[in-house]
């Protein structure tokens, strides 16, 4: 019993040393409203063969996309099962503003520097998969 105690003693006391005093002090304290704030808003992308915006279906989603005001970026994670997917974003008169090529088995993801304020749409394009979705920048 008392080999026990000094086992736990010595494992929980391991922590202290390794500089997290508590459990609480090894993790970054997270913001519960943080996915709804001004500074990360969801774009809502939708998913072209049905025209509905993607429902969870799996673990992971096709493709999900944030503006971060804070970063000043859009940023867009893909699913590493499409493989080479195009992400482009056009202005509301068609004109395209950004463009980025990406090989999800590498780098699943892009981060696009914000443009001006206005209203624009976005497509994201391979692996089988086609998304869309429409949002206003409003710094």
């Amino acid at each position: 019993m008392k080999k026990l105690i000094l086992l736990i003693a010595l494992f929980t006391g391991g922590a202290s040393l390794a500089g997290a005093h508590t459990a609480a002090d090894a993790v970054m304290p997270r913001d519960p409203d943080f996915a709804f704030s001004r500074d990360r808003t969801e774009i809502q992308i939708a998913d072209a063969s049905t025209g509905e915006v993607d429902q969870i279906r799996s673990a992971v989603r096709p493709a999900e996309a944030w503006i971060d005001y804070e970063m000043g970026q859009i940023e867009v994670d893909i699913n590493a099962t499409l493989g080479h997917v195009e992400v482009v974003i056009a202005d509301n008169t068609g004109n395209v503003v950004a463009k980025a090529t990406i090989d999800t088995t590498t780098v699943p993801y892009a981060t696009i520097p914000l443009p001006a304020d206005g209203s624009y749409s976005m497509t994201i394009a391979g692996g089988g998969y086609y998304g869309t979705a429409t949002f206003t920048l409003e710094k």
